[in-house]
C-alpha cells in the first residue's frame, strides 16, 4: 500500500502544477486591456460624419425606414496607429432616416426663398440644352473663408468638386447630379443638401474624409433632404469616412 501512494502524491502534484496560476496573471491581463484602452483613446482612427436623410427619399413600413434603393449610405471609421486596425463606428454616428423634413424657421425659409430666386448655378456640366436655363440667369458662388453655399432655382453638377469647406450648403428648387463626385474634406463640418427636386442620372456620390492627424479626427456629417420628388435612373451614394491617425514621431 505504501508504495502505491506515492504515485498518487506525484500525479496531483503534476495536476496542481499544470493549473498553478500567478497571483499576477490576472493584474497582468487588467493591464494589458487598460494600455489597449488607452491605445484606442488617443491612437485610435477617427469617426465617420453622421448621415441624416430626410423626405421623400425615406419610406416607413412597418415601423422601419426603408432607404430609396437609388440612394446608398456606406460609412467606416479611419485606420488607426499601434496596430489597433480601423475604427468601429460608434452608436451615435449610426445613420437617421425620416420621411419628414426637418422644421425650419421662417427666417430660414426667407432666406432659402431669396436664394434660389431665378437664377441657376452650373458646376461643370458642358452642353446644358437651353430648356434646362430657360428664363433664368447664372449665378456665381457665395464663398467665404470656412464656408460655402451653392444655391439657385436649378444647380447642375457634373465631374469632380473637392472643397475642404468647414460649412457646405446645396440648396435648390431641382438639383440634378451627373456622374457627380462631391468631396469635402476636413474636421466634423457639416454638409446639408436640401432640394424640392432630386435628378440623378448615372453614379454620382457625396463623400466627407477626416483629416489624417496625429490625434482622432471625425469626419463631416452629411444631411440630405429632398422634399418632393425623386427622379432619374441613376444612383447617389451617401459616404463618410473617419480620417486616420498617425503616432507623431518625436525628432
Amino acid at each position: 500500500m505504501k508504495t502505491a501512494i506515492l504515485p498518487l502524491v506525484a500525479l496531483t502534484l503534476s495536476v496542481s502544477a499544470c493549473s498553478y496560476k500567478s497571483p499576477t496573471d490576472d493584474l497582468n491581463k487588467s493591464l494589458a486591456k487598460t494600455q489597449r484602452d488607452i491605445d484606442a483613446l488617443f491612437y485610435g482612427g477617427g469617426q465617420p460624419g453622421k448621415i441624416k436623410v430626410y423626405g421623400v427619399i425615406v419610406n416607413e413600413e412597418s415601423g422601419k425606414m426603408l432607404l430609396d434603393e437609388r440612394i446608398q449610405i456606406s460609412q467606416s471609421g479611419g485606420m488607426g496607429d499601434r496596430g489597433l486596425g480601423r475604427a468601429e463606428v460608434g452608436q451615435k454616428q449610426l445613420p437617421s432616416l425620416s420621411p419628414e423634413l426637418q422644421k425650419q424657421s421662417p427666417e430660414l425659409v426667407s432666406a432659402f426663398r431669396d436664394l434660389i430666386a431665378d437664377n441657376y448655378i452650373n458646376l461643370g456640366c458642358e452642353n446644358l440644352a437651353e430648356e434646362d436655363t430657360e428664363g433664368l440667369k447664372e449665378k456665381t458662388l457665395l464663398q467665404g473663408g470656412t464656408s460655402i453655399v451653392i444655391g439657385a432655382k436649378k444647380v447642375f453638377i457634373c465631374g469632380t468638386f473637392n472643397k475642404s469647406y468647414f460649412l457646405t450648403n446645396i440648396v435648390a428648387e431641382k438639383l440634378i447630379l451627373k456622374e457627380a463626385n462631391i468631396t469635402m474634406t476636413g474636421l466634423a463640418g457639416n454638409l446639408d443638401v436640401l432640394a424640392k427636386s432630386l435628378e440623378l442620372q448615372g453614379e454620382n456620390s457625396i463623400t466627407t474624409l477626416g483629416t489624417q492627424s496625429s490625434f482622432s479626427m471625425e469626419a463631416h456629417s452629411i444631411s440630405l433632404s429632398v422634399e418632393k420628388e425623386l427622379a432619374g435612373q441613376g444612383i447617389l451614394k451617401l459616404i463618410s469616412i473617419g480620417g486616420n491617425t498617425i503616432e507623431e514621431k518625436k525628432k
